[in-house]
């Protein structure tokens, strides 16, 4: 190992070897695991997802317990992996518009864990063609990062990936952050009306709803419940030539705000604007042609 370049590597384990490697640490050297976090310079929180090894370690730490605790790196079985496979990502150099879908994508129903730097996006079973083909290709176009999947208990789905350098990446560039206290569109889309429709395209397609308004005629819901973000879709709307209602109080949530376009609003903004969800795409679709909202439970998805 003496020729690599110990901070672009991590390794991979034999199961176990991990959790056995940063015990025999702390025991051989520490009182605490806060101690042994302070030598590796990270949370207490990391290193338990260490000791769970469901996150890989880094090659300069494994240095660094070995030193220390004068263990024999040979008693340990694993490989080492490049950080261009397993941690590395592409940034985008410049805001697009996919770049600023992603970013809609997030402010609706994506989630940040800055302890494990882990992206999630959680959408329900219905949107099971965007979230399982759509969304990890964008991730893929945008971040050259791969995906996971998990289902949750109430019938949804969640789209995962690991990355420092994204979570970084959106929390100080993108202005993304987890929870959604006081979040808003980030101003600089409103430089660009391509970048503000993808934006406003990938909130919608995740917090958003086509749904029956009267008999024969449609509205689009938005719904958060962060009040900010809210407002500043409104204004994102008029600043694309939209109509959106008043900012409403969903009663039947506790907490949550709700947005509306109505007729040939409705119209307009899946002309201009558009959807990449398939759900929503299917029930325009039909809403033009049949002269009625489908529920999700007759969708073809």
């Amino acid at each position: 190992m003496k020729n690599i370049k110990y901070d672009e590597y991590y390794l991979k384990f034999k199961q176990g070897e991990q959790t056995k490697l940063l015990r025999s640490t702390k025991d051989k050297c520490f009182n605490s695991w806060n101690e042994l976090a302070n030598l590796l310079s990270v949370s207490r929180s990391m290193i338990f997802l260490y000791l769970s090894e469901k996150c890989k370690l880094p090659l300069t730490m494994f240095k660094k317990m070995i030193q220390i605790s004068n263990q024999n790196p040979h008693d340990y079985s694993f490989k080492v992996i490049p950080y261009s496979i397993y941690g590395k990502s592409e940034i985008p150099k410049k805001i697009t518009p996919d770049l600023s879908e992603f970013v809609g994508i997030m402010l609706g129903d994506g989630h940040i864990n800055r302890t494990n730097y882990q992206i999630t996006i959680s959408c329900g079973n219905i949107d099971g063609l965007y979230i399982k083909r759509y969304i990890p290709q964008l991730i893929k176009k945008l971040f050259s990062k791969d995906v996971s999947f998990r289902q949750t208990a109430k019938e949804g789905l969640e789209c995962k990936f690991n990355s420092k350098d994204v979570c970084n990446f959106l929390s100080n560039r993108m202005d993304v952050v987890s929870p959604k206290v006081n979040c808003i569109i980030p101003p600089f889309f409103f430089e660009n009306h391509n970048n503000l429709k993808s934006c406003v395209r990938g909130l919608f397609d995740t917090d958003g709803g086509l749904h029956k308004h009267h008999k024969n005629s449609a509205q689009l819901q938005f719904t958060n419940k962060c009040y900010s973000l809210i407002k500043s879709l409104r204004k994102a709307l008029v600043e694309l030539g939209h109509r959106p209602s008043r900012i409403s109080v969903n009663h039947k949530e506790k907490g949550t705000h709700q947005l509306y376009l109505f007729g040939d609003d409705v119209i307009k903004y899946f002309n201009d604007v558009g959807s990449s969800n398939p759900k929503n795409v299917q029930k325009f679709d039909r809403w033009v042609k049949e002269g009625k909202v489908p529920l999700n439970k007759e969708l073809c998805v």
